[in-house]
């Protein structure tokens, strides 16, 4: 089974197989009814192929719509860069200007009321950020817009959890399921929840930095700082923070190259978001050849 298959995907596949399949599971949640449904167990190359249509027909779907996405990008980020620079201005001036605030007008205003805060920062920190991504790799950029906005316009941070609610419109209702209401206001238990739902997995992002090209039009420059951005961001959901770790994942993501896709597919529902050592990946895969009775005279070619 493909190991870069979104959620959702998993779930379409889930449903038309006759299982069932919640907005609450997750990826290997999703990998495990599939795999112990008895449509897989019967004929597992149609569900494989069924899934594998799934995935290509976005992966052409994203592919189109690339040079179109980095061009509105690029747009974004010179509007974005120029409305810092008139904003820094502003932002000097204000501070001047708030001097002369009286200081009881200013305590009355921090008792108004909570909405129509929110509703004027959101109106005054929009222009400075990039909107929501309609790709998985863009969420890492739109939050370094967005806090860099909330430290240009000092928002405050009780008010930062229900800010980044409300621009998430619709894609809120699958947030919402998983924040208690004590929590509604806690920004940083917010995007770790909207990274989680909406991220690419470690193995898509790696797989996206693998096989990137340079788009037309696009300066080596950009390409290579697009480049450095997406092997940032599976550094970091990989947890790497040394070189030594570093090492590790470099040798382990050359070791689950060399997998075939069971021994793959088993290996994904072992380690889940997380990822195996070296000598731990040797050891899994050497237990599931054993289990399965399988010869070490197998060998595979890279196909991940």
């Amino acid at each position: 089974m493909l190991p870069f298959a979104r959620k959702e995907e998993l779930r379409v596949v889930a449903e038309e197989i006759g299982e069932t399949a919640t907005l609450e599971m997750k990826v290997a949640d999703l990998r495990e009814i599939i795999l112990g449904s008895k449509a897989y167990k019967n004929d597992p190359e149609s569900v494989n192929n069924f899934l594998s249509s799934i995935v290509e027909a976005r992966k052409r779907k994203e592919e189109q719509s690339d040079n179109l996405e980095f061009e509105k990008i690029k747009l974004e980020k010179a509007k974005l860069e120029a409305q810092l620079e008139l904003e820094r201005i502003s932002l000097e001036k204000a501070k001047i200007e708030s001097v002369r605030i009286d200081p009881d007008a200013s305590s009355a205003s921090g008792n108004g009321n909570s909405f129509n805060c929110v509703e004027n920062y959101i109106h005054s920190v929009r222009t400075l950020m990039l909107p929501i991504p309609k790709r998985a790799e863009g969420w890492n950029l739109f939050f370094a817009s967005l806090e860099r906005a909330f430290n240009t316009k000092n928002v405050p941070d009780e008010f930062k959890g229900e800010f980044l609610l409300n621009l998430m419109g619709e894609k809120a209702t699958n947030i919402l399921i998983y924040i208690k209401e004590g929590d509604v206001k806690d920004y940083k238990k917010i995007k770790d929840t909207v990274l989680r739902e909406f991220e690419p997995t470690p193995l898509a992002c790696l797989q996206n930095f693998q096989k990137a090209k340079r788009l037309q039009n696009e300066t080596h420059v950009q390409f290579a700082s697009r480049l450095a951005t997406g092997w940032e961001q599976y550094c970091t959901l990989r947890d790497v923070k040394d070189l030594e770790t570093l090492n590790e994942l470099i040798v382990s993501d050359k070791l689950y190259q060399s997998l075939d896709q069971e021994t793959s597919t088993h290996v994904n529902l072992k380690q889940e978001r997380g990822w195996f050592r070296p000598l731990m990946l040797g050891k899994e895969c050497d237990l599931f050849f054993t289990s399965k009775n399988r010869s070490f005279s197998e060998v595979h070619s890279d196909s991940h």
